[in-house]
């Protein structure tokens, strides 16, 4: 698959995941559910934090950077939570 095709793919399905955390009531499921596509679309350099995957040939994919900003925002979320 061409890498543009994959980017834009990508940009959709971040955006439906997002959208779809409006039916759905459990975040750590929703969490769980999206992982992979939080995966896909991170990079994480050994001992750095990880950033989204976002531009590709000077395009900039919003619906991929907000959906990876907004994940990792969820996860420090459920995690402090967890911790009280």
């Amino acid at each position: 698959m061409n890498q543009q095709l994959t980017f834009i793919i990508r940009d959709t399905n971040c955006k439906q995941a997002l959208a779809d955390l409006r039916t759905n009531i459990s975040v750590p499921q929703w969490l769980d559910v999206h992982a992979a596509l939080f995966k896909s679309i991170s990079i994480a350099p050994e001992g750095r934090p990880s950033i989204a995957s976002a531009n590709y040939q000077g395009e900039h994919y919003e619906w991929i950077f907000a959906f990876h900003r907004f994940y990792q925002a969820l996860v420090e979320y459920v995690m402090m939570d967890e911790a009280y």
